[in-house]
């Protein structure tokens, strides 16, 4: 399969316009108006019609999946599982990885106390380590899918939410994120359920208790954040450069928990993928936030790093691990280039019951959609999700 030839919104909207009607130019205004406390505030009955009169727009079949979140109807674990079917999996796996990195640190410490095993002693480990081998069938199952390489029913079945986000307005990202937090929030049960790890899940199942006890917060967050990196990621590697930054100044005013992470990820995406169009916005910009040559440079973004100053604040250590995770959500995604400079995004996923998914729907996945199976712990490394 030949990398996509992904086009700019310019080209993809040739009268000046996006898909939304929002002008392809860039306006040095956007942030100063964003700045001065733009924010347009939505009842939740206007918000719901205006939204719903896009969505039932022709270019756009999004209406039985959105209607839950906008409050039109319920949302249970059913509704909840078709808008997000791999992600659920993904983030569950994650929460038992994590669970369990921490049990196989709890026991390392036991054997050497002081931090510093031998060589044999953690060959020893490893061979009989419960909680060890656990990890090992967990990372098996860790994989990453390029979303530019997928064709637009694969992303349909495997992205649902994430690709309706993307054909949203700004302010209506995150007011689709907000109403999604609070029917989570108000039912702490339901992305367990949803997941459908609890019953019959063989690898996570007996991890629940584990993940339950990370506390609903830290799903919920966890899940916000990464529809917003991955739907940030979408809207940079498909050209919605404009979209971008008026969600970066919106964010500013926005508190799903961690909004400034978002907003630093959305200046280093233009920046990298929106070309000297964009530029001197994307480095005025990131001029408020610390560590972004360095992020650029962990993530492999040679252009947005040499755009960029030195940073002022040296990053390193567990430091740089932190702020790679804050802006990736944990590597949730990893845009990058294809060999021959077009954008790529791998997004996370749980390999089995993506590859059933797609069986299913008689789908199929070359080779080259999988990240290769031998870097993905250099990716998980990066921000400390390692395996001892």
């Amino acid at each position: 399969m030949q990398a996509s030839n992904l086009r700019s919104e310019s080209e993809l909207y040739p009268t000046g316009h996006t898909r939304n009607g929002a002008s392809t130019h860039t306006d040095s205004h956007v942030d100063s108006d964003l700045d001065n406390g733009y924010l347009e505030t939505i009842s939740t009955e206007e918000g719901s019609s205006e939204c719903l009169k896009v969505i039932y727009a022709p270019q756009f079949e999004f209406e039985d999946m959105l209607a839950p979140i906008l409050g039109v109807s319920d949302i249970d674990a059913h509704v909840l599982r078709s808008l997000l079917p791999v992600h659920l999996q993904s983030l569950m796996l994650m929460h038992g990885w994590m669970y369990t990195q921490h049990e196989v640190r709890h026991e390392l410490a036991s054997i050497c106390p002081d931090g510093r095993c031998t060589i044999q002693q953690l060959a020893g480990f490893r061979d009989s380590s419960f909680h060890m081998k656990r990890l090992s069938h967990l990372y098996r199952e860790i994989a990453y899918v390029d979303y530019t390489r997928l064709n637009g029913d694969q992303r349909r079945v495997l992205f649902p939410l994430v690709d309706a986000l993307a054909q949203l307005p700004a302010r209506w990202i995150l007011q689709l994120l907000d109403r999604l937090r609070a029917a989570i929030t108000n039912h702490p049960g339901l992305l367990l359920a949803a997941s459908g790890v609890e019953k019959n899940d063989p690898l996570l199942g007996p991890l629940v208790a584990g993940i339950r006890g990370v506390g609903s917060k830290a799903l919920h967050d966890g899940l916000i954040n990464e529809l917003l990196v991955s739907t940030s990621a979408v809207l940079a590697v498909t050209g919605q450069f404009p979209k971008l930054q008026q969600l970066a100044g919106l964010l500013k005013r926005w508190n799903p928990g961690h909004p400034l992470p978002g907003a630093h990820f959305i200046g280093l995406l233009v920046l990298e993928y929106g070309g000297p169009a964009f530029r001197d916005w994307a480095v005025a910009w990131l001029g408020r936030f610390s560590g972004s040559r360095y992020a650029a440079r962990q993530l492999g973004w040679d252009q947005a790093a040499g755009w960029l100053p030195p940073d002022h604040h040296p990053t390193g250590g567990s430091t740089a691990q932190w702020l790679l995770r804050d802006l990736t959500a944990a590597m949730y995604v990893y845009p990058s280039r294809h060999r021959n400079g077009a954008a790529a995004l791998w997004i996370r996923v749980r390999r089995s019951p993506t590859q059933g998914l797609l069986r299913k729907d008689s789908q199929l996945l070359f080779d080259d959609v999988w990240f290769p199976q031998d870097r993905v712990q250099s990716l998980l490394d990066s921000v400390g999700l390692i395996l001892p």
